[in-house]
């Protein structure tokens, strides 16, 4: 998280310049970008926002899936549950080889 935010600090472009005016969503065109998503505060206003927001699990919206990023991972949930208990079930018999 440290890194990603320093990366981005570091990026000699502004997330208004990387993001496309033609495609970008209502939402962006209304608005700066930089204030949007509280890049234009200092950096540790900005780490204390992200995990006051991350403990009341409030992680953003998903502006490519037009969805709360909470309500996008729910979807998801069953099947990398799925997914998740089939390789581990199937694990224990990959494992152990006959021809060892």
């Amino acid at each position: 998280m440290l890194v990603g935010s320093s990366c981005l600090h570091l990026a000699p472009a502004t997330p208004s310049t990387c993001w496309p005016a033609s495609s970008a969503p209502p939402r962006r065109k209304s608005r700066p970008a930089a204030h949007e998503f509280g890049l234009d505060q200092p950096i540790y206003v900005q780490l204390l926002d992200y995990l006051a927001n991350v403990a009341r699990l409030n992680l953003g919206y998903s502006y490519r899936n037009d969805m709360s990023v909470v309500a996008l991972i729910w979807t998801r949930l069953p099947a990398t549950l799925l997914l998740m208990s089939t390789s581990i079930a199937l694990s224990p018999s990959r494992s152990v080889s006959p021809w060892a």
